[in-house]
């Protein structure tokens, strides 16, 4: 054998976060989903619960509100979520997966250190995660009531870790004039 053969590693090893906020006038309304794909959920929702995890939309509407802005960028993973991702993979300890996005008020650029959100305020997924090859998404929606507050950062947790931090995002300060739907792609580039 020679000693490139035994070289071998993966030179695709960054994973890079992407995330997308789309702001919407009013509360979010959807377009009615035909009967097919309202039953689709209506099954995998009752999948759902035997299996005792969140309730799992595949079929959602399409946003009928007018959007107003569209804001992107990328983000970092954090040095404690890095671990999270280990210790889940190798099933290290019982940690929770990612189930939600939060958002902040600190517009300090995002390091790996970060382990927080400061004044976060955090909304479940509006589904489960997908995956498509190496790219994971996720989405939540901040109604008109929810995270009124100056938006600086923005990042996942499962309630006890930060995998991820995004910031600065604006400031911007979200009010009860709009709905913003987050999206979210962390992908093994």
């Amino acid at each position: 054998m020679t000693k490139e053969a035994m070289e071998l590693h993966d030179a695709n090893n960054e994973l890079l976060g992407h995330w997308t906020l789309d702001v919407y006038e009013g509360d979010i309304r959807r377009e009615r989903l035909p009967f097919r794909q309202r039953a689709w959920n209506l099954v995998a929702d009752a999948r759902w619960k035997l299996l005792r995890r969140p309730s799992s939309h595949y079929h959602r509407g399409r946003v009928l509100n007018p959007l107003v802005e569209t804001i992107t960028g990328t983000n970092l993973v954090t040095t404690v979520g890095k671990q999270l991702i280990l210790d889940r993979l190798f099933g290290l300890s019982a940690v929770g997966a990612m189930t939600r996005t939060g958002v902040g008020t600190s517009n300090t650029a995002a390091a790996v250190g970060n382990t927080s959100l400061t004044g976060g305020v955090f909304v479940a997924y509006d589904s489960t995660p997908t995956r498509s090859s190496l790219t994971v998404t996720t989405v939540t929606t901040f109604g008109t009531g929810t995270a009124n507050i100056v938006w600086a950062e923005l990042g996942m947790d499962n309630g006890t870790t930060l995998l991820n931090r995004i910031a600065p995002i604006g400031p911007f300060t979200k009010t009860s004039a709009v709905s913003i739907i987050v999206t979210v792609t962390l992908t093994q580039a």
